[in-house]
């Protein structure tokens, strides 16, 4: 037989909270899905000519479940738009001054979810510039780029 559920015993179940949350903004659907297998919790679509506003960011930001934010604008024209956002949203919020999809990428594969918000922010805004620490390696491995410590030779 058939039992009716009464909303009174039904729970409400809270999803969990992350740590951290990042956005990318990202023009077409294939780097919308290369962000989001990266660790992208939310990309911002956006066109050659079509950027996101304000408050396209902002209401971004509110949408992840997270109180620490990290932005990659991609674009030298949205860096301002996301530092506003920054400034309106009640979330801690880093923007990390991407210019490009490729310094997005570059930067987001550098997030290391064990790490404090600044030392984060520090090896994403490196890793844009190019700047890996001297004694680790990154190894291509089934589609995936692996770090791996190396120990120093003097």
């Amino acid at each position: 037989s058939k039992q009716a559920i009464s909303i009174e015993n039904v729970e409400e179940v809270s999803l969990p909270v992350k740590e951290y949350g990042i956005i990318a903004v990202a023009n077409g659907p294939g780097f919308e899905e290369i962000f989001k297998s990266i660790g992208a919790d939310y990309v911002i679509k956006c066109g050659q000519s079509m950027n996101p506003s304000t408050y396209d960011i902002v209401k971004a930001i509110n949408r992840i479940e997270s109180d620490k934010i990290i932005i990659l604008p991609n674009n030298k024209n949205i860096i301002l738009t996301a530092n506003q956002a920054k400034k309106i949203a009640k979330k801690q919020v880093v923007v990390i001054p991407t210019k490009s999809i490729p310094q997005g990428i570059s930067s987001a594969l550098s997030f290391n979810a064990d790490l404090g918000m600044e030392e984060n922010a520090e090896n994403m805004s490196r890793a844009y510039k190019g700047h890996f620490h001297p004694h680790e390696t990154y190894d291509w491995t089934a589609g995936l780029w692996i770090r791996e410590g190396k120990e120093s030779v003097e």
